[in-house]
């Protein structure tokens, strides 16, 4: 609970910032780097705050003692003690994702939803190798790598343009990302440059050495995947037999390394009926967190996609999730349980009772810092989150299949600053149909992974969501 009241807090400082035009012009005006400090003067102002003789040239100094001073009074507003920021401004990922929060304001304006200065999330494709077959790859790996993959020394290069431009969360995919050779040498130079890494994997190579070398290697969260609480229907999906075994003796591994560890679930026409007992298999086996994936028929699942929930059955299984979810933080135990679905948001909306709202796929907001949600909810892409493939291409999601930038020839931070495609993502008013007609939109905004894989318009209507259908045919509700 030490690390949620923490994130709370970080939300509470930052709807403060967006809430205070006079600060916010002050953080603006400070945001660019000094050519003597090397930094910003909100940065040094937030190395004050954790050590108030921290050096910097006299201007620095000076301006960044009056914005340490009132980010401090602003702790003092929300009740922060002095000790829990000094703690909170100490973890490099939160330090990171304020500066990119003034950075976008600084950039964009305060938007619905809020476009920051840098992804506070990157996830990167290592390679397309693979070692299953699944039905739904998004990237229909194989077992062979892409022939123009990036080498070791062109995958350091991309982590040094993540690092300058100040992406907090870097979070390596595949593919099956433990199948590069080289997979620990990027993740030492993840570690290096000061990331928060992520892995998602299929599980199936990990023993437990390997878990405990991850651990060493700086990877703190592990996502792997699990589609049943039956082997047989979870090897079927995943084209491989024994591997249900192995993803769930992984998560066990993973676990004792002392990892954070999240069960990875894609929710279908086939397992969401058992979707109780896929619950109660992460309970058992102790994860931290589940967290249920869009079936998005793109890449090898636009094969199958016959596998896609109804607008009805997507419903159900969010209600039943966030039952779960609300449940469990209300009475602080078991397990987090999110989804992919920006439409998970606006199902927390009928259960007003509980007070708690999920965005981002990852945080519940609650009491004051709902109103946050207008900023940060619904579909990231553009907004919080952007990817990379093998190749070093940069897409809007891994699951938006559109080329919008290349790091072996364009700078990261140039791609997510000025590309068409995300700044047209960062304009809600803009969807067509029943997206852009929706009173959640800001809330949601609907799967813009979906809306392009069935429509072929990343701006179009995501056709998972019961009140699309209700927009769609008025007559008909």
């Amino acid at each position: 609970m030490k690390e949620s009241r923490l994130t709370s807090k970080f939300i509470d400082l930052s709807l403060s910032l967006l809430g205070n035009p006079l600060l916010r012009a002050l953080l603006i005006s400070a945001s660019h780097t000094c050519d003597k400090c090397g930094r910003s003067k909100v940065e040094i102002a937030i190395e004050k705050l954790i050590d108030r003789d921290a050096k910097a040239c006299v201007a620095c100094n000076y301006t960044s003692s009056i914005i340490a001073q009132l980010l401090k009074a602003i702790a003092v507003m929300l009740h922060i003690p002095e000790d829990s920021i000094k703690e909170l401004l100490a973890i490099g990922t939160v330090r990171k994702a304020l500066l990119s929060t003034i950075k976008g304001i600084a950039l964009f304006g305060v938007k619905h939803p809020q476009p920051i200065g840098a992804p506070f999330l990157v996830v990167w494709d290592l390679t397309n190798m693979c070692n299953l077959r699944c039905k739904h790859c998004y990237r229909a790996a194989t077992p062979t790598p892409a022939p123009t993959e990036l080498s070791t020394e062109g995958a350091r290069m991309v982590i040094r343009q993540l690092a300058d431009a100040g992406v907090p969360i870097l979070s390596f995919s595949g593919g099956e990302p433990l199948m590069r050779r080289d997979f620990f040498e990027i993740c030492k130079c993840a570690l290096d440059h000061d990331f928060y890494i992520s892995v998602a994997t299929n599980g199936t190579l990990i023993t437990r050495g390997l878990a405990e070398r991850m651990a060493d290697a700086g990877v703190q969260y592990v996502d792997i995947s699990v589609d049943s609480s039956k082997p047989e229907y979870h090897d079927a999906f995943r084209g491989v037999d024994g591997s249900w075994k192995r993803a769930v003796r992984a998560i066990r591994y993973c676990k004792d390394a002392g990892m954070y560890v999240c069960m990875a679930t894609t929710v279908t026409k086939i397992n969401h009926r058992e979707l109780p007992s896929i619950v109660k298999l992460a309970e058992d086996l102790q994860v931290n967190r589940i967290v249920i994936f869009n079936y998005i028929p793109t890449g090898r699942a636009s094969e199958a996609s016959e596998l896609d929930l109804s607008p009805e059955e997507r419903e159900r299984v969010l209600e039943y999730l966030y039952a779960k979810l609300a449940q469990n933080l209300l009475e602080n135990k078991g397990i987090q349980a999110f989804a992919t679905a920006p439409q998970y948001a606006v199902i927390a909306t009928g259960f007003s009772a509980t007070g708690l709202l999920p965005v981002a796929h990852t945080t519940a907001l609650h009491g004051s810092a709902i109103r946050l949600a207008r900023f940060i909810g619904g579909c990231g892409a553009g907004t919080l989150y952007c990817s990379i493939t093998p190749e070093g291409y940069v897409q809007p999601c891994v699951f938006l299949p559109i080329k919008i930038g290349d790091l072996r020839r364009d700078r990261f931070e140039d791609i997510w600053i000025r590309s068409k495609v995300l700044n047209d993502l960062r304009h809600r008013e803009r969807f067509t149909g029943p997206c852009g007609k929706c009173c959640y939109r800001d809330l949601c905004g609907g799967c813009r992974a979906r809306a392009y894989a069935y429509s072929h318009d990343y701006m179009g209507y995501d056709p998972g969501c019961c009140y699309g259908l209700i927009l769609e045919n008025p007559r008909e509700a």
